[in-house]
């Protein structure tokens, strides 16, 4: 469930980007994240992969490739890139 609350606002904050550079197709979407705890439970890079592919669907970002590179910091993950065709 805490995947799923951190995909969201990650799709959110990819559809402002995407809509303020008019990007009509993306296939790549780059994410650092640092170890995000919520309610005590550590966010899962695979989870929520899969929970990004399903919150994709129907969006610009339908079929993308969701990378997800851990890095050292604690409670932050970074959009990095969106990759548009």
């Amino acid at each position: 469930m805490h995947d799923w609350h951190l995909a969201n606002e990650i799709i959110r904050v990819a559809e402002e980007q995407i809509k303020e550079r008019n990007i009509s197709s993306v296939y790549e979407v780059c994410i650092s994240l640092g170890s995000i705890k919520e309610h005590g439970e550590e966010i899962n890079p695979d989870n929520l992969e899969s929970n990004l592919r399903l919150l994709s669907r129907g969006t610009v970002m339908d079929g993308a490739n969701f990378t997800i590179k851990p890095i050292a910091d604690k409670g932050i993950w970074i959009l990095k890139e969106i990759c548009s065709r």
